[in-house]
């Protein structure tokens, strides 16, 4: 009577552990990345004993909770907009490599950001995205600027890192060619920036009411620069 109850007991701890899994799965359900968890149970000390008429009969005190498998099937995809969100469809992994350490750690999270080990880009890619710069903000700059009643001088573009853009005492527009990592919308609210340069010189009250009157949606934005 003794190791029945001492069994139902094990089976109840272990059932216990089999809800804290699910209902980890269950908190992480909108998490970026986080993949589901399966329990797997094993017996504990269970062996066969011969019963009434040499019948074959197992004995043990229960069984408990061996591991949690993560659960690595390929699931549907979200876009996030972000330009450093990445999944991987299929088997394998992203491997992180730690500079200080050394130490590379796998993961298949794909909501990454920009670290503080830049790694500097080639004037190969700098040319690419001067080019694309070229290309692509004068349209930009052509629609606001006609929506908003402004009309910039000049435009060109740099290779600068401190700031994606910037209008001058003339009203010419400058930005940096590496504005062009960032997603559509952080791109127009710089444009939409220097635009709104033209009329207020500073950043004082009635600059950032001529920001929100076009781009109402303009500090969610800015949380998409890097």
């Amino acid at each position: 009577m003794n190791m029945s109850f001492y069994s139902a007991a094990v089976g109840a701890i272990q059932q216990q552990q089999r809800m804290n899994v699910q209902s980890n799965n269950i908190a992480n359900v909108n998490t970026h990345g986080f993949r589901a968890e399966r329990a797997s149970f094993g017996a504990l000390m269970n062996r066969d004993v011969i019963g009434i008429d040499n019948a074959e009969l197992p004995k043990g005190t229960g069984t408990r909770m061996t591991k949690a498998t993560v659960d690595f099937n390929p699931s549907g995809f979200i876009e996030t907009g972000r330009t450093f969100d990445f999944a991987i469809n299929g088997d394998g992994f992203f491997a992180l490599y730690d500079p200080p350490s050394g130490e590379i750690s796998y993961t298949r999270d794909g909501a990454f950001t920009a670290a503080q080990y830049w790694v500097a880009p080639t004037e190969e890619e700098i040319e690419a995205l001067k080019a694309r710069a070229r290309a692509e903000l004068p349209g930009k700059i052509a629609h606001w600027s006609e929506k908003m009643g402004v009309a910039p001088t000049g435009f060109r573009v740099t290779a600068a890192r401190k700031r994606y853009g910037s209008c001058s005492a003339k009203n010419s527009l400058c930005f940096s060619c590496f504005l062009m990592n960032c997603p559509e919308e952080a791109v127009e609210l710089v444009v939409v920036h220097e635009l709104c340069h033209i009329r207020e010189k500073n950043h004082g009250p009635r600059f950032y009411a001529l920001l929100e009157q076009f781009l109402p949606d303009w500090q969610e934005r800015k949380k998409m620069l890097r």
